[in-house]
């Protein structure tokens, strides 16, 4: 029995529009190398400190506010969404009835879920520096920052949570909306913090430093959808040896391929890439009030409830 066509799936991915990324970087990727990984453990150090200083300089106010809302939210549930293709899983309906006494947590392009954007989170984070900065933005990406700030104008009562460079950008836009920081310093080889006040102990993904901001205020369950880990199904090759990734959303009208061949020697490195990833997520295992529910997820880390088998709101409704 056929379960994967690769035949059939390269041909569909052949036709989706191609971003590369390019790098000036030596594309060894010394994972195994005690030596590299020695240097990248003092090169981290070294720079830590002013990176922590400057963030703390320009982000003391927004900073403060993350810290004064520490358990603040014990006794109601959260669902922290991401991009995925598992949050086709979630109704909208569902969503409604979970946010009346739940809140709603998601990361950068929200407004683009056309089923379910309607239903505006609580919060919303951004970690992109780039965001809303027309110097350095692709026209395509501009075209969806404008859409993004018109939603943000329009929904004044999202709170959005943003590293410090960021805070600049997003008054400059004009929008209204509260916000609320972290420390973006990354130190994933020297600790494990998961608090959104301190260095970074793990790799820089948007929805791992949400997930750190409702651990910090206490959400009594936190649900994660749309978290798919599935980057090993989704690289691919062609007859030039590209290395390829397919990018697939919830909404497949902004699919895409990412070239990476710049970045990455061959599969070895971009797998080794990944694997920092799986390690670091580990280091949220410990949080047993993290339910992820996307039973395809290939994130072993939390226990998982399905949400194919019931609705969000009467998975919410029983104790874990």
């Amino acid at each position: 029995m056929t379960i994967y066509n690769y035949k059939k799936i390269n041909n569909e991915i052949s036709k989706l529009r191609v971003d590369l990324l390019y790098s000036k970087k030596k594309k060894n990727y010394y994972f195994f190398s005690i030596i590299d990984l020695f240097l990248k453990k003092i090169n981290q150090l070294a720079k830590f400190p002013l990176f922590l200083f400057f963030e703390i300089c320009i982000g003391y106010k927004y900073l403060k506010k993350t810290f004064f809302l520490k358990n603040t939210n014990k006794k109601i549930n959260a669902l922290i969404v991401g991009n995925g293709p598992s949050l086709n899983f979630l109704k909208k309906k569902d969503l409604i009835i979970f946010k009346k006494k739940n809140h709603l947590l998601a990361v950068n392009y929200w407004n683009e879920q056309s089923n379910l954007c309607s239903v505006i989170p609580d919060y919303l984070c951004f970690s992109d520096p780039s965001l809303f900065d027309k110097k350095f933005r692709s026209k395509d990406f501009k075209k969806r920052d404008k859409n993004l700030l018109r939603y943000l104008k329009k929904n004044t009562s999202i709170i959005l949570l943003v590293p410090p460079r960021l805070i600049k950008n997003l008054k400059e836009s004009g929008i209204k909306n509260k916000l609320c920081s972290f420390v973006d310093t990354q130190l994933n080889y020297w600790v494990n913090f998961t608090c959104p006040l301190l260095p970074r102990g793990y790799v820089t993904s948007s929805f791992l430093k949400l997930l750190s901001f409702g651990l910090w205020v206490g959400y009594k369950k936190i649900f994660i959808l749309g978290f798919d880990n599935t980057y090993p199904k989704d690289l691919f090759s062609n007859s030039s040896n590209k290395i390829l990734e397919y990018n697939h959303h919830t909404n497949s009208k902004n699919d895409y391929v990412q070239d990476q061949t710049a970045i990455f020697t061959d599969f070895a490195d971009i797998l080794c890439d990944l694997t920092e990833l799986f390690i670091d997520i580990r280091k949220f295992k410990k949080y047993k009030n993290i339910i992820n529910l996307d039973p395809f997820s290939i994130n072993t880390n939390f226990q998982k409830k399905s949400i194919l088998n019931k609705p969000l709101f009467k998975i919410s409704s029983k104790q874990i």
